[in-house]
């Protein structure tokens, strides 16, 4: 037995260990875009470009490309001027509801067209706020909302909810410090309406829907959180609602986008391709319209 535990001793003293240094071609770098095309706001875009998952260093932003916006018919509205790190906004040019936009970004590299329409008009508001017991949480903090769906095509819908708080904390000399945060929070509901998209297992912070079952006319549903009761070291000053429409452009590159998350830490899984709408470059330019809600809380 002795012989066996020196000979097995032996052997891993003997043993050798090899680094392999791990080596990845350098590749080319593809421009990304990101995009705002939002009703009433001035269209921005910042541009960047792609870089190895083993590059530690700054990401390289374009800053000499030539960026015009044209309307549907390909007349010239405005050329979008570079402010700084590969950020480019419009100057008077603000997109408008139900409009379709052609962007032309020229690089030293390349040329990249793209185009998406800023969709029309969507109607919510709220109906009823209560408190109730939800899924066994107290305090749950429900909303009972209506949207109306105004246009007879389909569209594509997307829900979220910013919570902003004042947090307490003692300082020096016993002087209470008062800090404002805002947060984007989950979407906590049962509604059938928001739980029918498979998509929405893939983030709770951003819910998306659409208008099969309700196209062309008015629907009630519910939603709420439980994460915005007061306690002795936060008070919550107000809540915002954004219902957000989305073009068919903009609804593919959110769900894609959202699922590329999800999965992005699990080296089990296969990559999901995010559906951009611009050839050549990855990232989007989509079109989405707005309608903020806002609960203010008084005491």
């Amino acid at each position: 037995m002795r012989k066996c535990l020196y000979i097995l001793f032996l052997l891993t003293a003997l043993s050798c260990r090899k680094e392999i240094e791990f080596k990845l071609p350098p590749g080319t770098q593809s421009l990304v875009v990101n995009s705002s095309l939002c009703n009433d706001s001035l269209i921005g875009l910042k541009l960047t470009y792609t870089q190895a998952i083993n590059d530690n260093s700054a990401i390289n932003t374009e800053n000499n490309a030539t960026i015009e916006l044209l309307d549907k018919d390909s007349l010239l509205l405005e050329k979008i001027t570079n402010s700084q790190n590969g950020f480019y906004q419009t100057i008077t040019t603000k997109a408008k509801a139900s409009t379709c936009y052609l962007l032309k970004i020229s690089t030293p590299q390349a040329v990249y067209w793209m185009k998406d329409s800023c969709p029309g008009k969507c109607l919510g508001s709220i109906l009823k706020v209560d408190s109730t017991i939800f899924q066994g949480k107290t305090n749950f903090y429900r909303i009972k909302f209506q949207l109306k769906d105004l246009q007879t095509c389909t569209n594509y819908y997307g829900l979220k909810m910013k919570h902003t708080y004042e947090s307490y904390s003692v300082g020096i000399g016993g002087k209470v410090d008062t800090t404002l945060t805002e947060e984007w929070i989950d979407v906590e509901t049962n509604d059938p309406l928001l739980t029918q998209d498979e998509n929405n297992k893939f983030t709770k912070k951003h819910l998306l829907f659409n208008d099969a079952f309700f196209n062309h006319s008015t629907i009630n549903f519910s939603f709420g959180t439980s994460l915005i009761a007061n306690s002795n070291s936060r008070k919550t000053k107000q809540l915002s609602i954004d219902l957000e429409q989305y073009s068919i452009d903009a609804y593919q590159f959110y769900t894609t986008l959202f699922e590329h998350m999800f999965y992005q830490n699990d080296p089990f899984s296969q990559p999901t391709l995010v559906k951009g709408n611009i050839n050549g470059a990855y990232g989007s330019f989509v079109g989405k319209n707005i309608n903020r809600t806002v609960i203010l809380f008084k005491y």
